[in-house]
C-alpha cells in the first residue's frame, strides 16, 4: 500500500505505519531513494503500483497539492482508504467520502478505529500473513528543493502588505448593470437575403433584442435571447462574434449602424425585437450590413415558448447562409439546457440577476430563480452553475464562513449531478471557486477542460488569467488577460484584472493606464478608481491617491477597500486617528474580513493616547476570522502569516513561534506572507529574524520606502542590516 500524507505531520504517521507493517503488509512511504533516482517517478511509479492508497488528512495536508493530487489519483482507481487526525477539515470533492476519524488513536492496533481500517484493507488487499515483520524505521517525505520565497520581478506588494493598499486587486467578479432605455427595433419585414460583398472575415454583433411584451417586463428574456444567439453564432466556424458587453453598452439609441459596428470592429449587426404575452412569442430578426446599414436578412417567427431553441437555430443557420458562411455538416449551433420551456424562463430571470450582482439581496434572487429552474428540471446544468458562482460571490462579498460552506456544498452538488457532462460555464465555476479555496492546481485542470471547450470565450480566458497569476505565472496571466480584452474590448473589469497582474510585475505606469482605460469605460464602478489610487501610492503620489481614493468613496460610499486604502495612506504618513477612523469605516462594512480589525488594532497602538488595552478585542476577532479564512482556503499563507502576528501582539508567543516554523517549512513562500513573518518576529522581539524576513521580503520586491515609513519598524533602525534594507539601489 501507498501512505500519503504531509511531511510536517511525519511524527503522527509513524506509528501508523509502524502498525500497518506489523499486521504484514507492505508500506511504501517514501524509502530511501538512491543516487539519481529521480524522486517524482519513484513516487508516480510507487502510486500507480499501488492495490491501496492510505491518505492521512490532517490540517497541514489539506493544503497539500500533492496529497489532494495522490488522493484524487486513488480516488479514481477505486483504492482510496481515507483517514483523518485533528479533525481536519477535508477538501470538497473528498467530504462525501467515508473517512475513518483516529483523533483517540493512541498507536495500539487493537483498538477499534484501527481495526476498521484493517478491515477495509483487507477487503482492497486480502489478509495480511499472520506474523508481519518487524516494522522498518520510516523515512519522511525528502524536503523539496529550491528557495522559500516565490523571486518575482517588480512590487508584488499591492494586497499583500499587512497594512498597505490590502484591497487594490482585490477582484470583484459581478458584473455592472447596464441600464438606460432600449433601442429602436428593427422594422420586423420579412425580406429576403440580398447579394452583399462579404468580408474575407465575417464578424458580428448581436444587439440586445428589445423587448415589445405589453407589460415591457420580459427583459431578462429578450436580453437571455440575445446571448443565446451570441452563443450559438460563435460557434459558427470562421465567424467572429462581438461579446455580451460589447453589443449591450449599445442598448441605448443614438449611434447609427456604421458607428456601432466601426466601434465594434465588426461587420455586420443583428437586432431585433421580442413581444412575449404569456406562451406565445413574436420575434423580429434583423441582419444588417455594418459600413451600410443595408438590410441582408430578415424575418419575424410566430412560435410558443416549446419552440424557442428551433428558433434560435434557424436564425443561426439564415445568418450563416446571408454571410455566405458554409456550416460543417449537421452540426448543432444551439445547445438546449432544458426540455422545460419555465424552468428556461427561470433560468433566465436567474442570470440576469446575477449579471446585476453586487448585493446579496441581488444575489440571493438570482439563487432563488436558479433554484426554481432546478425544481423543475434537478439536471440543468447551466442553473447549478449559477447557484455555483452566486454562492461564492455572496461568501466573496462578507467572508463569512457559513456562506462559504454553502457555496462549497452547491459547487459540490452542481459537479456531482453533471459530472463529465460539465459546460464550460460550471467549469468557469469551479476553477474560481477552486482558486478561492486554495487548490490552483484543480483551477488550472478546470480552466484548461473550458479553454478546449470554448477557447473563445473571454469569461474562460478571464478565469484561467486569474488562477495563473495566483500561481506566480504573471507572464502568461497577462497573455490570456489580454486575449479576453481582444475578445471583449468594452468591459471594464478585463482591463481592472490586467492592471492588477502588471503592478504585480513593477509595471506601474501600464497598470494605471489599464486602470484608467476601466474608469472611461465603467465611470460609476468603484473599484478602478482605488486601485488606481493604489498605483498612485505606490509612486508616493498620496495627493493624487488620496483624491482616488475619495472618487471611489463618492461613488459607492459602502466599499470597504476605499476606506481601507485611505486608512493605509494616513498611516504611513503617521496620522493613526484619522487611519483608525477609516479601518473602522472598512471593518463596519466587512465585519467579517479579519485584514480590517488588525488594521484598527495596529493604527490604536500606534497613538500614544491610547490604551493599549483598547486593541485587544480587535486582534482577538482578527484572529478568529483569519482562522474561519484558514479553514475554508487552507493554502492562503497570508492569512496565515497574519495569523502569527495577531498572536504575537496577543502575547501568545509559543504559539505564535510554533505557527511561524510551520510556515517556513512552505515551500515557494509569497511575499505577503514573508513580510508577515518580518513583523510578526519584531513583535516578538526577534530583532535579527525581524530583518531576515524583512530582506527576503524585500528582495522579492518589497519597497525601501515602505520599510522607512513604517513607524512600527523604529526598534530595528540602530541594526546595520536594517539601514542596509532602506537602500533603494
Amino acid at each position: 500500500m501507498f501512505v500519503s500524507y504531509a511531511r510536517l505531520d511525519y511524527a503522527r504517521v509513524a506509528p501508523l505505519v509502524a502498525a500497518l507493517e506489523a499486521e504484514g503488509w507492505s508500506v511504501w512511504w517514501d524509502p530511501e531513494i538512491s543516487p539519481g533516482e529521480e524522486f517524482d517517478a519513484l513516487i508516480s511509479d510507487a502510486l500507480e503500483r499501488a492495490r491501496s492508497v492510505v491518505v492521512v488528512w490532517t490540517p497541514n495536508s489539506v493544503g497539500s497539492r500533492w496529497v489532494r493530487g495522490e488522493a484524487r489519483d486513488a480516488s479514481d482507481r477505486g483504492v482510496l482508504v481515507p483517514v483523518r487526525f485533528d479533525q481536519a477539515k477535508l477538501p470538497i470533492d473528498f467530504r462525501a467520502v467515508h473517512t475513518i476519524d483516529l483523533d483517540d488513536w493512541d498507536g495500539d492496533a487493537g483498538s477499534e478505529s484501527f481495526q476498521r481500517i484493517r478491515r477495509v484493507l483487507a477487503a482492497k488487499l486480502g489478509d495480511p500473513p499472520a506474523a508481519g515483520p518487524a516494522a522498518r524505521p520510516p523515512r519522511p517525505r525528502a524536503a523539496a528543493t529550491g528557495s522559500p520565497l516565490r523571486r518575482r520581478v517588480g512590487m508584488a506588494l499591492v494586497a499583500v502588505l499587512a497594512l498597505a493598499i490590502g484591497a487594490v486587486l482585490v477582484r470583484n467578479y459581478a458584473p455592472q448593470p447596464v441600464s438606460g432605455p432600449a433601442q429602436t427595433p428593427g422594422n420586423g419585414a420579412e425580406t429576403p437575403a440580398v447579394e452583399a460583398a462579404v468580408a474575407a472575415d465575417p464578424s458580428i454583433a448581436v444587439m440586445p433584442f428589445v423587448d415589445l411584451s405589453p407589460e415591457g417586463d420580459n427583459a431578462y428574456f429578450s436580453d437571455g435571447l440575445s446571448e443565446a444567439l451570441m452563443d450559438s453564432l460563435a460557434r459558427i466556424p470562421g465567424l467572429t462574434v462581438a461579446s455580451r458587453t460589447a453589443s449591450f453598452a449599445f442598448r441605448e439609441a443614438g449611434p447609427s449602424v456604421p458607428e456601432v459596428a466601426s466601434a465594434l470592429q465588426v461587420t455586420n449587426l443583428l437586432e431585433g425585437s421580442v413581444r412575449k404575452a404569456g406562451d406565445q412569442l413574436k420575434i423580429s430578426a434583423r441582419l444588417l450590413e455594418g459600413s451600410s446599414g443595408r438590410p441582408l436578412w430578415s424575418e419575424t417567427f410566430d412560435a410558443s415558448m416549446q419552440d424557442i431553441f428551433l428558433v434560435q437555430e434557424t436564425i443561426s443557420v439564415k445568418i450563416a447562409d446571408a454571410l455566405k458562411i458554409q456550416l460543417l455538416g449537421s452540426e448543432t449551433l444551439v445547445p438546449i439546457p432544458t426540455r422545460d420551456e419555465v424552468a428556461y424562463e427561470d433560468y433566465l430571470r436567474g442570470r440576469d440577476q446575477l449579471r446585476r450582482g453586487g448585493t446579496a439581496a441581488g444575489l440571493e434572487q438570482a439563487i432563488s430563480y436558479f433554484e426554481s429552474a432546478l425544481a423543475r428540471d434537478p439536471q440543468m446544468g447551466a442553473a447549478l452553475a449559477g447557484i455555483c458562482t452566486a454562492r461564492w460571490e455572496l461568501y466573496s462579498l462578507s467572508r463569512e464562513r457559513a456562506l462559504a460552506d454553502e457555496a462549497i456544498a452547491a459547487c459540490v452538488d452542481a459537479y456531482a449531478r453533471v459530472g463529465s457532462d460539465s459546460s464550460a460555464e460550471l467549469m468557469v465555476a469551479l476553477g474560481n471557486l477552486y482558486r478561492g479555496i486554495g487548490d490552483n492546481e484543480y483551477s488550472m485542470t478546470l480552466f484548461r477542460e473550458a479553454l478546449e471547450l470554448s477557447p473563445n470565450d473571454p469569461e474562460v480566458n478571464s478565469g484561467f488569467a486569474n488562477t495563473l497569476r495566483a500561481m506566480g505565472d504573471l507572464e502568461e496571466a497577462v497573455r490570456l488577460q489580454r486575449r479576453a480584452i481582444e475578445l471583449d474590448p468594452a468591459f471594464w473589469r478585463y482591463y481592472w484584472d490586467l492592471g492588477a497582474t502588471l503592478v504585480e510585475q513593477g509595471q506601474l505606469e501600464p497598470a494605471a493606464d489599464n486602470f484608467r482605460r476601466a474608469i472611461r469605460l465603467s465611470p460609476d464602478s468603484p473599484a478602478p478608481y482605488y486601485s488606481l489610487g493604489g498605483v498612485y501610492w505606490l509612486q508616493g503620489e498620496f495627493l493624487r491617491a488620496g483624491d482616488a481614493f475619495r472618487e471611489s468613496i463618492r461613488r459607492d460610499p459602502e466599499q470597504m477597500y476605499a476606506y481601507s486604502n485611505a486608512g493605509t495612506m494616513y498611516f504611513y504618513t503617521g496620522e493613526f486617528a484619522q487611519a483608525e477612523e477609516m479601518f473602522l469605516q472598512a471593518a463596519r462594512l466587512s465585519p467579517a474580513d479579519d485584514r480590517f480589525q488588525g488594521y484598527v488594532a495596529e493604527a490604536m497602538l500606534m497613538q500614544a493616547a491610547r490604551d493599549p488595552g483598547d486593541a485587544k478585542p480587535y486582534f482577538e476577532e482578527a484572529l478568529r476570522l483569519a482562522q474561519d479564512r484558514l479553514d475554508v482556503n487552507t493554502g492562503d499563507h497570508p492569512a496565515r502569516g497574519r495569523v502569527v502576528g495577531y498572536l504575537a501582539r496577543l502575547g501568545r508567543d509559543a504559539e505564535a513561534r510554533e505557527l511561524m516554523d510551520s510556515l517556513l517549512q512552505v515551500e515557494d513562500l509569497p511575499l505577503e506572507a514573508t513580510r508577515e513573518i518580518g513583523m510578526a518576529s519584531l513583535f516578538l522581539g526577534d530583532r535579527a529574524g525581524a530583518v531576515e524576513h524583512l530582506a527576503a521580503a524585500r528582495a522579492a520586491g518589497l519597497p525601501a520606502w515602505l520599510l522607512s515609513a513604517d513607524e512600527r519598524l523604529a526598534p530595528l533602525a540602530d541594526l546595520p542590516e536594517f539601514r542596509a534594507l532602506l537602500d533603494d539601489n
